[in-house]
């Protein structure tokens, strides 16, 4: 889940790629950063990074295939 938000997109598209309810997935990140002990998700992605539990290649996939507003990022 981690490495989903580190790619990231909105709420809803990872709700979607999980296949579970937005306020589910909402439950779910409320939960991860009181375990990691974070005040939100920049933080969690930074701890996940540096713990290596994700690895930055994971950004390109999703910054290639989108377009729109992440699309410009770099």
């Amino acid at each position: 889940m981690l490495e989903l938000l580190a790619r990231g997109p909105p709420n809803r598209e990872i709700a979607d790629a999980l296949v579970v309810e937005e306020w589910t997935l909402s439950t779910h990140v409320k939960r991860i950063l009181m375990k990691l002990d974070v005040r939100d998700r920049v933080q969690a992605v930074i701890f996940a990074y540096e713990s290596r539990l994700t690895r930055q290649t994971c950004l390109a996939p999703y910054r290639a295939a989108k377009s729109g507003p992440f699309s410009a990022r770099t």
